[in-house]
């Protein structure tokens, strides 16, 4: 996923890893920790659209994780592809 996202910046790291990049008109910025209880990566996201309300696809602390820091990247940004590709948003809750 990491390909189809244009200007992939790692912003911050350690403890907390932060990388944003562009995809069309959105900002998507994923957060991602390593959790020793769980041997695994924490990783949320967050979209950013202009004239739209920022979107945070998960609760924190996450619930969303990943075996490697990179596939916590490939995860977060494809989820935020699918939020900008849908035009009815992300879905957070089954009714």
């Amino acid at each position: 996923m990491l390909s189809r996202i244009h200007n992939p910046v790692q912003v911050e790291s350690g403890p907390r890893y932060v990388m944003r990049g562009q995809y069309r008109d959105a900002t998507i910025q994923v957060v991602c920790g390593y959790v020793g209880t769980e041997d695994a990566w924490a990783y949320h996201v967050l979209v950013q659209q202009p004239g739209q309300p920022d979107k945070n696809l998960v609760e924190k602390p996450s619930q969303w994780f990943a075996n490697t820091q990179q596939q916590a990247w490939d995860k977060g940004f494809g989820a935020g592809i699918a939020v900008v590709d849908r035009p009815t948003g992300f879905q957070t809750q089954v009714k």
